[in-house]
């Protein structure tokens, strides 16, 4: 941070100094013209003037060059960090978020926020502000103080018509202000809805949606063009007016100048001065427009970064938040939560220790997996309390309590990279023979050495070059590499076939070997062995007790076993 706010430092000094020295290269040129016309009256020999001004000039289009050099290799510098840094903020702090935020946005609307808006817009913003706003600005006021002290008159012209030219600019800006954020908010959308779209892309496909999607990005697109039109003809009007502004101190200046010089208390050699100088009052008017418009595409974008960085996490750690190595017990003790004000769990209360299987059993909005989300703490109960080791799971540190679950859910979340660096992400400094026993134990390696490159292959994007067991045994890998205290099984082999959950439950029952357990299934027969069954109805606990003890008591749960035919 310290090496930018240097890098920003000297990219305005050098800014400031080309623009200082680009202001005073007409009024050096006019003193070579002065020198000219009086050799013609006093015999000013070309020795004089080589040495005199002209050398002047030399001197400072030297330094002109060389302090552009300097400007450039700042820039050149300075852009890449400011950008790398604004991703860094917002990506960590997307990262920061609860899931709460992730339930209700698409994940593409924040990679536009985190990835693609920094390189969007802020570069060309950087980018005015560098090369055009910053020199221009400085040239303007050595231009006008040079002016002024040569022709008052003028430079009080060129003054008043700048700042005119100023305030316009800002009205066009809060003109286009709401259509500038408006698409911002199309673009956001958009890519939001296209990324969706990518990663559920077998799904469109077998359902033969897949071209039904262009209709929303064209619909999109259309909205974009629309906007685009509306500015680009507030610009077009805005150009004529400028224009008209321009034409006219161009002549009322030359007027005052001319009458000046007719007068005799101006030289000729002031025209060439007069007219860069005019020159550059109105390429600066168009710069500061142009600018102006990139702050205001910045401003939109900055207006969503804000709302991201705004954003409050639900769940954070206490400030003397207890570290967190292993998992003895768990105990919900009256728990109450809710979604928004819909209610999911109401007094949800039992207990279970190290060696033990817990499973929760009920049907679809149970509250099942509710349970497990705030067992992982990716939401805090509203009443109650969830007890790890005796003690409320909000006074460990949160990334120490989903480090010490071994988790292994339905959708398993595989990257588009090797076998090994999947099992290898919960362990990232794990070695080749780890990651090799914990897929052995995982009942994985049979299949994975039959693969194109063994543990090198490339699973694909959520690995869709694996079968559902096979990804599942992988999932099952990574959760023994990490040596988990206790472990959570959420559907882990509901959606597969009876070859591969046999397969897949080999593999579970090694991880489950003496650790405490609590397991989401809908086939009964996979949790007649739980040493707790607790069952689920609309979010209370109906029944808890073994698989015997609750078929004795012939309630719920000895309908479900009756319902799979067990």
């Amino acid at each position: 941070m310290g090496s930018l706010r240097s890098l920003i430092v000297a990219n305005v000094v050098a800014a400031a100094i080309v623009g200082s020295l680009t202001a005073f290269l007409p009024f050096s040129i006019k003193l070579v013209l002065d020198k000219l016309i009086d050799s013609l009256d006093s015999g000013v020999t070309l020795r004089d003037i080589l040495l005199g001004p002209l050398l002047l000039w030399l001197a400072l289009r030297v330094t002109l060059i060389i302090a552009e050099y300097i400007h450039n290799l700042v820039w050149d510098r300075l852009m890449p960090r400011a950008i790398s840094l604004l991703r860094e903020v917002t990506y960590e702090k997307s990262l920061s978020l609860s899931l709460e935020y992730y339930e209700k946005v698409r994940v593409g609307e924040i990679t536009h926020l985190t990835m693609n808006a920094p390189v969007e817009f802020v570069p060309e913003f950087l980018r005015e502000m560098s090369e055009n706003m910053l020199p221009k600005l400085s040239a303007i006021v050595v231009a006008l103080v040079l002016l002024a002290s040569i022709s008052p008159p003028a430079a009080l012209v060129a003054f008043l018509a700048f700042a005119v030219l100023l305030a316009i600019n800002y009205r066009k800006v809060k003109l286009t202000k709401v259509l500038r954020y408006e698409r911002n908010e199309h673009l956001k959308e958009m890519n939001g809805y296209v990324n969706e779209g990518y990663s559920l892309v077998r799904h469109l496909f077998a359902m033969g949606e897949l071209r039904a999607r262009s209709g929303y990005v064209r619909e999109k697109s259309q909205s974009i063009i629309k906007i685009a039109d509306r500015l680009h003809g507030l610009e077009r009007r805005y150009n004529v007016i400028f224009g008209i502004i321009n034409l006219s101190v161009f002549f009322v200046v030359f007027a005052l100048t001319v009458n000046e010089i007719l007068q005799g208390r101006q030289s000729p050699a002031i025209i060439p001065m007069i007219a860069v100088y005019l020159s550059l009052f109105t390429e600066s008017a168009l710069a500061f427009s142009r600018f102006l418009g990139r702050a205001a595409d910045v401003e939109a974008t900055q207006q969503q970064l804000h709302e991201l960085l705004a954003e409050k996490t639900l769940v954070v750690d206490r400030p003397h938040a207890k570290p967190l190595t292993a998992i003895h017990t768990v105990e919900f003790k009256d728990v109450y939560f809710a979604y928004g004000g819909n209610e999911a769990l109401r007094g949800v209360s039992f207990k279970v220790k190290k060696g033990q299987k817990l499973a929760l059993i009920g049907m679809s909005g149970a509250g099942k997996s509710t349970i497990i989300k705030l067992l992982l703490r990716f939401y805090d109960v509203d009443n109650g309390a969830i007890l790890i080791n005796g003690k409320d799971i909000r006074e460990y540190v949160q990334e120490d309590v989903r480090r010490c679950f071994g988790t292994v859910l339905q959708d398993v979340a595989l990257f588009n990279d090797t076998v090994e660096e999947n099992i290898r992400m919960v362990k990232p400094q794990a070695s080749d023979d780890e990651v090799q026993k914990a897929a052995r134990l995982a009942h994985a390696t049979d299949f994975v050495q039959k693969l194109p490159e063994g543990f090198k292959t490339v699973v694909g994007e959520r690995g869709v070059k694996l079968s559902g067991g096979q990804q599942q045994r992988i999932a099952i890998a990574r959760a023994m590499l990490r040596r988990p205290t206790a472990v959570i099984l959420d559907e882990a082999t509901s959606a597969l076939d009876t070859e591969s959950e046999r397969a897949v439950q080999a593999g579970l029952e090694e991880l489950l070997e003496g650790r405490l357990s609590i397991v989401i299934a809908h086939r009964l027969s996979t949790v007649r062995d739980a040493d707790i069954i607790v069952v689920l109805e609309n979010g209370q606990v109906a029944e808890t007790d073994t698989h015997a003890g609750l078929l004795k008591r012939q309630g719920y749960y000895a309908r479900l076993v009756k319902m799979q035919g067990l």
